[in-house]
C-alpha cells in the first residue's frame, strides 16, 4: 500500500527529516506505509512480516491483511489467523475491498478452477436476523463483525446478486450464518461480491454452484512496533588482550591456546 494523503505525508517529513515540506507542493509524495506509519507517541507500525499488507483505515487505525490457502470450515481458518497473531477480518473500504479480490483472483489461479471459488471473511449473521428471509433485515443489517476490528457496513454493500444474497438458504438444517468471499468467473462483475454461507461447510457440489466451495481465507490483525531482538543474549566469554589482558587459570579452558600457553608461564 501506498498513502498518497499529503497532509500525513507531510507531517511525517516535518517530524523524521526536521525540514518544512511546503504546503502548495506541486506533486504527491508517495512512500510505503510501513515507512511513515506512526502511532500516536511517534512510535513506527509494522505489519508482522511480509505476507501481510498495511491498510489505512478511519480513525487513524492501520490494519494489516495476510491471505491463506485452505479448504477449510470458518472455525478452523479462525484457528489458523489466530496461531498467525491476527483473526478473520472483513473490508472497510474500496482499497481493501479490491486488495481482497485481486489477490483471491491471483492465489486461485494454481487450482485450475473452472468456475471460481469462495474464500472465507469475518462476518456473522446479526442476533436478530436469523431465521428465513433474514428475519425481516435489510443488508445493512443482516450481518455484523464478530469483534470491533472491522467496523462499518461498506462491505454489506458488496452482496453478489446471483441469488438475491444474504437468502439465509438452508443445508442439512443449518442456516447461513457466515459470510465468504466469491469469485465468479462466468461473472466476472460480482468477483468479490459477499455471500452467506453455512459456518461448518468448506464444500459444494462441483457441478452445482461450484464457486460457493471454500479454497482460502483472509486473516487481519493491527500494525505494531517491530519487533526487537532479545537484549539479553549471553555473551561469550573473550579473552582477548584488550578486554581481559589477564585470564583467571579457571577460565583458561575458554581462552585460546595462546592464551592459555601464557597463563601456565605465569603460573610456572
Amino acid at each position: 500500500m501506498k498513502l498518497c494523503i499529503f497532509s500525513f505525508i507531510k507531517r511525517a517529513f516535518d517530524l523524521e527529516q526536521h525540514i518544512n515540506v511546503p504546503d502548495d507542493l506541486s506533486f504527491f509524495l508517495c512512500l510505503p506505509a510501513t515507512l511513515i506509519a506512526k502511532s500516536a507517541d511517534g512510535q513506527k507500525l509494522v505489519c508482522p512480516d511480509k505476507t501481510w499488507k498495511m491498510f489505512e483505515r478511519t480513525g487513524n487505525r492501520l490494519w494489516c491483511i495476510q491471505y491463506n490457502d485452505g479448504n477449510v470450515n470458518r472455525a478452523a481458518a479462525e484457528k489458523v489467523c489466530r496461531e498467525h497473531g491476527g483473526t478473520l477480518t472483513g473490508f472497510e473500504n474500496e482499497e481493501e475491498f479490491v486488495y481482497i479480490r485481486d489477490t483471491a483472483l491471483k492465489e486461485f489461479k494454481k487450482f485450475n478452477l473452472p468456475k471460481g471459488g469462495g474464500y472465507w471473511l469475518d462476518g456473522i449473521r446479526s442476533p436478530n436476523c436469523y431465521g428465513p428471509d433474514n428475519n425481516g433485515c435489510n443488508r445493512l443489517t443482516a450481518f455484523q463483525w464478530s469483534n470491533n476490528l472491522t467496523q462499518g457496513t461498506f462491505a454489506f454493500t458488496k452482496w453478489s446478486d446471483l441469488f438475491w444474497e444474504p437468502n439465509n438458504g438452508v443445508v442439512d438444517g443449518e442456516y447461513e450464518n457466515c459470510l465468504q468471499g466469491l469469485l465468479t468467473y462466468e461473472a466476472p462483475h460480482l468477483n468479490g461480491a459477499i455471500n452467506d454461507f453455512q459456518c461448518s461447510r468448506k464444500d459444494t457440489a462441483t457441478d452445482v454452484l461450484p464457486y460457493y466451495t471454500i479454497y482460502g481465507f483472509f486473516c487481519g490483525t493491527s500494525a505494531g512496533p517491530p519487533k526487537l531482538e532479545n537484549p539479553n543474549k549471553s555473551a561469550t566469554n573473550d579473552c582477548s588482550t584488550e578486554e581481559e589482558p589477564d585470564c583467571e587459570e579457571e577460565e583458561a579452558e575458554d581462552c585460546s591456546p595462546e592464551e592459555e600457553k601464557k597463563t601456565h608461564s605465569r603460573g610456572a
